[in-house]
């Protein structure tokens, strides 16, 4: 089961060394999802995050950049996804990069195209980060997870107490965002090292 830590949606004091100490306890994959931070300011925040990460990181926009910088994991948001040809998504596997999407329905899954190292599903639970987004928990919603053959990494209001859970669904992971990113460091730094000690021991 994967432990994947997504960026903080808004700028924070100091975040690179928050990022790289988050990274240092073994977090496998750290996706940078700022779609609005200027190109320049996203690479200044790469390049403090130090190279020693650099495999780590999943480029949600500014995928130009990821070459360059030896940057090997490429998100597809769905706007751009529908938007690119599939040649192009077989281009990019040629050249060794491991590509990611999200989806919110077992409906859109089931036309994905075959391209994907593994997909984020959500929200399971009403969303930390987002007031107001994702509707209750019905474990019933997320019957078909164990039948599809793609990982599945979840999403939506996730924190440790409720990786048990998504194990039994039939996850291949839980992404970890708010309950990270809304905590003070110490809180955060516990809920990562619980969520990792958990993923050691399944």
């Amino acid at each position: 089961m994967k432990i994947i830590l997504f960026s903080s949606p808004t700028p924070l004091s100091k975040e690179a060394d928050l990022i790289r100490s988050y990274l240092d306890c073994g977090i496998e994959y750290f996706h940078l999802k700022k779609p609005l931070l200027p190109e320049n300011a996203l690479l200044r925040l790469i390049e403090l995050i130090g190279d020693e990460h650099r495999e780590k990181i999943a480029l949600h926009s500014h995928h130009h950049i990821a070459r360059p910088l030896g940057i090997k994991r490429l998100h597809f948001p769905e706007i751009l996804r529908d938007n690119t040809p599939a040649e192009d998504f077989e281009n990019l596997l040629d050249q060794g990069f491991h590509l990611t999407t999200s989806v919110h329905s077992f409906g859109t899954l089931e036309n994905l195209p075959n391209h994907f190292h593994y997909v984020f599903m959500g929200p399971i639970f009403p969303s930390i980060s987002k007031k107001g987004y994702g509707a209750p928990f019905e474990a019933s919603k997320w019957n078909q997870v164990k039948e599809v053959n793609t990982p599945l990494i979840a999403i939506g209001g996730l924190n440790k107490e409720k990786l048990p859970i998504i194990k039994d669904l039939g996850f291949s992971g839980a992404a970890l965002l708010g309950s990270v990113w809304k905590s003070t460091y110490p809180q955060a730094m516990e809920e990562i090292r619980a969520s990792l000690e958990f993923e050691k021991n399944v």
